[in-house]
């Protein structure tokens, strides 16, 4: 098991590129996005689709067999380039998630919502495409798993009842992530939850039943599908739509109650 803290309070978009182009299990992650994309039964002959945040495109090239006019964007040029060579019958563009939305698309694919769907600073950008081309898939899949660990209980217990306190609001504050194995943990509940992109609200509320509650990718590819990462939300967590920035926002429960 292992715990790293992430910020997601950086404005840099820069800062917000992490390279997923090659990392383990891209050959599986093809495989699922082309049958998950399939199973919808839509009509996308002819159709114009962007994938957002494709890497080289390989996702885009394999979504031509559904007879779309396939389009890949990524932030980095050097990654657009490196498509154009092994990809060529997809067109490539350069393109950051946190500019305006393009125009023109009758679809669009945000790639990382299959691996990254946690990533909350990639996430909240996704509705603002409402109004310019429909978002795949209409419902974006997570998975709610509570747990209790002695490993890690044990491993984060403190001298002080003060240290004990700050590990509690650690595992509640949402920017704690967790990399784990189930047999690593203790009286272990799965739950699959869907964020719909009809209504972009989630609520999951507070776990009182286990020690651990965990809001993570509905897998890790290249995985066995033990194995999970997500982030600690044992005070629940609530996200919905911003009206005003159109944007997501997201937060625990305890702070929801705050706030309205």
């Amino acid at each position: 098991m292992r715990i790293v803290g992430d910020s997601q309070g950086s404005t840099t978009h820069w800062n917000a590129f992490h390279q997923t182009t090659f990392t383990a299990g891209t050959g599986e992650r093809r495989a699922v996005i082309l049958e998950e994309i399939s199973k919808m039964n839509l009509d996308l002959k002819g159709k114009k689709i962007l994938c957002l945040s494709g890497g080289i495109g390989r996702n885009a090239d394999a979504l031509r067999q559904l007879g779309a006019e396939m389009y890949n964007s990524d932030i980095d040029p050097q990654t657009i380039n490196i498509g154009k060579k092994h990809y060529p019958k997809v067109n490539h563009l350069v393109y950051d998630l946190h500019q305006e939305p393009l125009r023109g698309f009758d679809y669009v694919i945000p790639e990382f919502v299959w691996h990254e769907s946690t990533l909350m600073s990639w996430m909240q950008e996704l509705p603002k495409w409402q109004g310019y081309a429909t978002i795949l898939p209409f419902d974006i899949p997570y998975k709610i798993y509570r747990f209790n660990s002695k490993m890690l209980t044990n491993y984060y217990k403190q001298v002080e009842p003060l240290g004990d306190l700050f590990m509690k609001k650690s595992w509640e504050n949402i920017s704690v992530m967790c990399y784990a194995c189930e047999t690593e943990v203790e009286d272990l509940v799965i739950e699959d939850k869907f964020l719909k992109t009809e209504s972009w609200e989630l609520d999951v509320p507070s776990c009182d039943t286990h020690d651990y509650q965990v809001w993570a990718n509905p897998r890790i590819f290249g995985l066995p599908k033990i194995y999970f990462r997500g982030r600690f939300i044992n005070n629940g967590i609530h996200i919905f739509l911003d009206q005003k920035s159109g944007k997501l926002v997201y937060t625990n429960q305890r702070n929801r109650k705050k706030h309205g």
